[in-house]
């Protein structure tokens, strides 16, 4: 009868089978700082409020995805000094496709806006764990 010793140290099957095993862990994480790199920054565009009377009306902003891949921004709006009403999109969440541009936020409105102080609107943009702010800010003009 044969008895096997495996204390002796690492057979060559074990070897074999770490190896095949390294290869993609190894192939997986270089890849991944590439893809993470080939998503860009979103070009934001403020399209300007209209004032009538003391309601403003504010057509959103154009949030484009120069990148590769698409981009998904989670989107709120929000006014300072705080108006008694406003209506639309104060909140949302965008897929923009690569090369193209997408509309968010279209159609907000509120009142008063004042002539004795500026209002300013501001959009904040959460992605990737991160955010970050475009405002406007506009203001009535005295009757």
């Amino acid at each position: 009868m044969r008895v096997h010793d495996r204390s002796a140290g690492i057979t060559r099957r074990t070897a074999m089978r770490a190896a095949v095993w390294t290869v993609p862990v190894v192939a997986v994480t270089c890849a991944a700082p590439l893809a993470a790199a080939s998503t860009a920054r979103p070009a934001v565009q403020m399209l300007p409020v209209t004032i009538d009377r003391a309601t403003f009306t504010w057509p959103g902003a154009v949030v484009g995805n120069p990148g590769t891949t698409p981009i998904t921004v989670t989107w709120s709006v929000a006014v300072s000094p705080e108006l008694d009403w406003m209506t639309g999109p104060t909140t949302g969440s965008t897929t923009v496709p690569p090369g193209s541009s997408a509309t968010i936020a279209a159609g907000v409105q509120g009142f008063p806006v004042a002539a004795a102080w500026p209002t300013t609107l501001t959009l904040t943009l959460l992605r990737d764990g991160g955010s970050e702010d475009h405002s406007i800010v506009f203001q009535a003009e005295e009757a």
